[in-house]
């Protein structure tokens, strides 16, 4: 099984990341495996701290990693204009948005 607790003090995605992974041993920002799961979490975090929005552990901070020149380069030079976006849900139902890491949230661990 698994344990999750929402924390209400807001902080930015890899933040709020790091932080659960000093809660607990293999702690880590929530991720949801079935849909009984994140109804159960998003139930949890809008009982214990009413309307808000929660990060879990979902992003695509790794994504430009997988990148490659069409000639198999190495990607060694990056200009990237965009920045990284993670999702978040709302405690008022279990609907998945994105919006910048560095931006604010509450979370679960």
């Amino acid at each position: 099984g698994h344990c999750y607790k929402p924390f209400s003090e807001p902080k930015n995605w890899a933040d709020a990341e790091n932080f659960c992974t000093q809660q607990h041993a293999g702690g880590h920002l929530v991720s949801f495996q079935s849909s009984e799961e994140a109804d159960f979490v998003v139930k949890l975090a809008f009982q214990t701290f009413g309307h808000s929005i929660f990060w879990m552990g979902l992003s695509n901070v790794w994504n430009q990693c997988n990148w490659q020149w069409s000639n198999a380069a190495m990607l060694r030079y990056k200009a990237w204009a965009e920045e990284s976006y993670c999702v978040y849900f709302k405690s008022t139902n279990n609907k998945w948005r994105s919006r910048a890491c560095r931006m604010m949230a509450q979370f679960v661990c």
